[in-house]
């Protein structure tokens, strides 16, 4: 790495996902959640998690392909969507599944056909315990495990965090909340929603 910390604003499950791979790699991270608790939206979300030519799929010999993902989900965006993001979108489900099932451990094993899809992809959890509750905590355990485990860098959580600016303190640090004068560390900052 040619860096040592990664500052990752929003704790929800792209947030967390990213501050994984940050560590990962060995970075230092500095997770801020604007909120009390982490999770965001993504600890709301209860219907599944949409993703073609999974394993599961194949398992339950479900036909479908990631070029009928990519045509069902511009059509119901009506064509609005961002071509490049709904194809990664598309194109990288399979292996998010697999991240969730495999490091994750959370069983999506159940298939469900929801609006708009033309295939049974959307992959809920077996005990139909809330995808996005059960996500967030997943990851949090993750985390918590990496660091145990001496598998990665450290971690640090500044929750009910007020950005107002990313403000050159010094030129190791960056001041981020005038009111309660919070500092991180000025290096690669990664902005997920």
């Amino acid at each position: 790495l040619n860096f040592y910390f990664v500052n990752v604003f929003v704790g929800g499950a792209a947030g967390l996902s990213s501050a994984i791979e940050a560590l990962r790699m060995g970075a230092n991270v500095t997770l801020l959640e604007k909120s009390a608790r982490i999770g965001g939206n993504s600890a709301k979300a209860s219907s599944g998690i949409s993703a073609a030519y999974t394993s599961i799929q194949k398992q339950h010999q479900v036909s479908d392909s990631v070029k009928n993902f990519l045509e069902d989900t511009t059509r119901t965006g009506l064509g609005f969507g961002d071509k490049q993001m709904v194809s990664t979108l598309v194109n990288e489900s399979a292996g998010t599944i697999d991240f969730i099932l495999n490091e994750l451990k959370l069983p999506v094993t159940e298939l469900l056909q929801l609006g708009g899809h033309s295939a049974r992809r959307t992959h809920r959890l077996a005990t139909h315990a809330p995808i996005g509750f059960s996500l967030v905590k997943a990851l949090e355990t993750r985390i918590a495990d990496m660091i145990v485990n001496g598998q990665s860098g450290s971690y640090q959580l500044i929750s009910s965090a007020t950005v107002t600016r990313l403000q050159l303190q010094s030129e190791s640090e960056l001041n981020i909340d005038e009111k309660n004068s919070h500092t991180i560390p000025n290096s690669p900052t990664v902005e997920v929603t």
